[in-house]
């Protein structure tokens, strides 16, 4: 999406912005949102705001679609390295579209929040390796699962328990030893064939304070299960060192039904990226109930991420 402001195209800042990717089914991603599919997901509203803040700076962005290929079997969208790869093909694909006139060696920020952000994070950890050539200056990294197990053990049995159930399901197909229907008992894989061909909005929220383990065979904890730990492992954040700053964004207490993302792990993570060299920058939000309802505004704008985008704009402009 490239506004015409009068500054061509060519002359364009670029920004590649990971939606809230929380999403199993096959049509409740990006090319859905903007083509009338699905726009009252949460992933999609929750980027109107982002979105109108970079077209106001006359920023072209390009939104990566992740697990939506017309196909309705499940994808692995919470597999972090698929996401990340997806975000940075995705703006590969723009540079060659010539009709797009944008200049394959503008400067770059990645936008995350989110599944989006373990998609960002990712994408920023391998970009040296995976996509040299481009010119990323900037992340923004907001509400990302930092530690799928940490995250699984925080979602049990809490409001957000069918986001972590829908996190098994988003994995599954990357990692097929994972054998969720051979677990799950007839509850649980009811649930299942339901959740794997919806979207988030307002699917996710029909298991709220649910034991995960409940939707199991007896004996089975979807935490400790064995053949599920190569999956949590494989998509733990902080394994390389971004080379572009990086602005780490989360809740910064436990205090919410939103906080599903251990404050802990986000001040980790940042702490594990200065460790290595990285210009990082946690500016961590307050997502409490008290805000919620004394300053919705400032509360709903700091998490869907509109407060970072005059950072994106600094490091544009030095």
């Amino acid at each position: 999406m490239i506004p015409i402001d009068g500054t061509p195209a060519s002359e364009k800042k670029v920004i590649s912005y990971q939606e809230a990717n929380d999403s199993v089914g096959g049509y409740c991603h990006p090319s859905s949102h903007w083509t009338g599919g699905d726009p009252l997901d949460g992933a999609s509203w929750s980027a109107l705001g982002p979105l109108a803040l970079m077209f106001g700076k006359g920023y072209a962005v390009v939104i990566s679609d992740v697990g939506n290929n017309g196909d309705r079997d499940p994808h692995g969208v919470f597999a972090g390295k698929f996401a990340g790869h997806a975000q940075l093909d995705a703006v590969r694909a723009a540079f060659q579209l010539q009709d797009s006139e944008l200049n394959p060696d503008a400067e770059i920020a990645l936008f995350g929040i989110a599944g989006g952000g373990v998609g960002s994070a990712f994408a920023v950890e391998s970009a040296q390796s995976y996509a040299p050539e481009l010119d990323i200056v900037s992340t923004v990294l907001e509400g990302m699962v930092i530690k799928p197990r940490t995250f699984m053990e925080t979602t049990d049995s809490s409001v957000g328990a069918g986001f972590g159930f829908a996190t098994l399901l988003g994995l599954e197909p990357w990692y097929p030893e994972m054998k969720l229907n051979d677990k799950l008992n007839p509850v649980g894989r009811a649930i299942a064939d339901v959740y794997r061909d919806e979207c988030q909005m307002p699917a996710y929220f029909t298991l709220p304070f649910v034991p995960l383990a409940s939707l199991f065979e007896p004996g089975i904890d979807p935490i400790t299960e064995p053949s599920f730990q190569r999956a949590y492992d494989d998509n733990v954040l902080g394994h390389g060192a971004p080379a572009s700053k990086v602005l780490i964004t989360s809740c910064a207490k436990d205090d919410s039904p939103m906080s599903l993302v251990p404050a802990a792990d986000a001040r980790e993570l940042a702490d594990t990226y200065r460790s290595r060299g990285t210009d990082v920058s946690y500016q961590p939000t307050d997502c409490s109930m008290d805000r919620a309802f004394t300053d919705p505004y400032g509360w709903g704008t700091d998490l869907f991420g509109m407060q970072t985008i005059d950072w994106i704009a600094h490091n544009f402009d030095n």
